[in-house]
């Protein structure tokens, strides 16, 4: 049940596939839709591999392990989302939207025990990804984890 909150947290908040780079090689910036049909599908293998973790052990040591594998796999998730070149007038939102979770993960890198775990569960300054229009990516949704 905490993986489902906290994937659906991520998701509401804040997100691997291996073919998802895109060739910057001078070809032209997708439409709004296909970046978002391409980041949903990272988004999508990004969500199997958080429930692929389980839930933690409720010890302190459980937690911090939990939320370092967390923190590492929303490291991947914005590492393979800035390789998909996104629609030139909305880099910029993205990228702030990708910095916000970044910083949630180095707040969880800091986390030893569950009452810090459950304070960092609502990352600040990625309201513009939930609202960007994803359909999987940054959705607060019981089938997203």
């Amino acid at each position: 049940m905490l993986t489902k909150i906290l994937a659906g947290s991520v998701f509401a908040t804040a997100l691997l596939i291996g073919g998802c780079s895109s060739d910057d090689s001078g070809s032209k910036a997708p439409t709004k839709d296909e970046y978002i049909t391409e980041a949903d599908e990272v988004c999508t293998d990004w969500d199997k591999k958080v429930d692929a973790l389980g839930e933690p052990e409720f010890t302190d040591a459980g937690i911090e392990k939990f939320a370092d594998e967390i923190s590492q796999s929303l490291r991947d998730l914005t590492t393979d989302l800035r390789k998909i070149t996104p629609p030139t007038a909305d880099a910029d939102k993205l990228n702030s939207g990708y910095d916000a979770v970044d910083d949630w993960a180095d707040e969880l890198d800091s986390v030893t025990t569950f009452d810090e775990f459950s304070a960092s569960v609502d990352p600040k300054g990625v309201e513009d990804l939930e609202n960007y229009g994803f359909k999987v990516c940054f959705k607060d949704d019981e089938s997203m984890g």
